[in-house]
């Protein structure tokens, strides 16, 4: 969201303003939001959705609405409380969907369904997302647009000084980022490492980001991926985790009830923060 504003904001600012509409966990306010938030969300609270619609509908200098979609990030079954606010919006909105699921459950569908029905546009990322979301969500095709996956700009520097702190200066590095899940080609990894090992006997992975998709059941998400590396992994709450499910599978190095916990890495001491789980209890 940070990069789509400040890219739109580069680009038409200041004769047209963007402001964000922040979605808290559980009702839970951790962050210091930035003056560019104008309204927060609590995802599982349906009232807050209505509430913010008519907020939004009541400011004149508010033009349209373009939600960030993307499945946990919205409360109720497969995000359904974000119709609460679509029911209520009356300004125009476009929707990008980050993923569209091609084999989904009947209400998984109806959702989907329901939300293209009531936005005026949706963007996607690939060819791919069309094709299913005509042809297995019967959305329309005129209501979709292609827009592929961006990265901000950046420049690359050396990383040798980094992986000299870390101890890692002899080491090949793998990384992956986002959450793992079927279909994203981690088993083609997984095949080749014995391969990569043997030519590069310093090669280290480390798997950066939700580990398992949706709540989804690790011993069916990450296992067989990364499963067989579990014994070296050193994991990390995300907010697709589910706790019980989390520490039942990686254990008590993972540092149970909060997922807080720390280690040494070279000459680095490594702390390990949960910005989901606020206290002992919290489900």
């Amino acid at each position: 969201t940070r990069d789509l504003v400040g890219a739109i904001d580069k680009r038409i600012s200041p004769s047209i303003k963007s402001h964000i509409v922040a979605m808290n966990n559980n009702g839970v306010n951790i962050y210091n939001y930035p003056k560019k938030v104008l309204y927060q969300i609590s995802d599982t609270d349906m009232n807050d959705y209505i509430d913010i619609a008519k907020k939004i509908n009541s400011s004149p200098n508010i033009k349209l609405v373009n939600i960030q979609h993307e499945f946990g990030i919205f409360g109720g079954e497969w995000g359904d409380y974000l119709l609460a606010f679509l029911e209520i919006i009356e300004k125009p909105v476009i929707i990008t969907f980050h993923s569209i699921l091609p084999n989904p459950n009947e209400k998984l569908k109806k959702v989907v369904k329901a939300i293209s029905e009531k936005v005026s546009n949706i963007i996607v990322m690939t060819e791919k997302a069309i094709e299913i979301l005509h042809e297995i969500y019967d959305v329309d095709r005129k209501k979709i647009v292609l827009i592929p996956h961006g990265i901000p700009t950046t420049t690359f520097e050396s990383q040798e000084k980094e992986k000299l702190k870390l101890g890692l200066q002899d080491k090949t590095i793998i990384s992956s980022f986002g959450m793992i899940s079927s279909g994203k080609g981690y088993e083609y990894i997984i095949e080749a490492l014995p391969k990569i090992i043997e030519r590069y006997p310093n090669a280290t992975v480390f798997a950066n980001g939700d580990l398992t998709y949706h709540h989804a059941d690790y011993k069916k998400c990450y296992d067989p991926s990364w499963g067989r590396f579990k014994y070296r992994t050193r994991p990390a709450f995300g907010n697709h985790d589910d706790p019980k499910a989390y520490f039942e599978y990686f254990g008590a190095s993972t540092g149970p009830p909060l997922g807080v916990y720390s280690y040494n890495l070279g000459s680095w001491h490594i702390i390990v923060l949960n910005s989901v789980l606020i206290k002992s209890g919290d489900k």
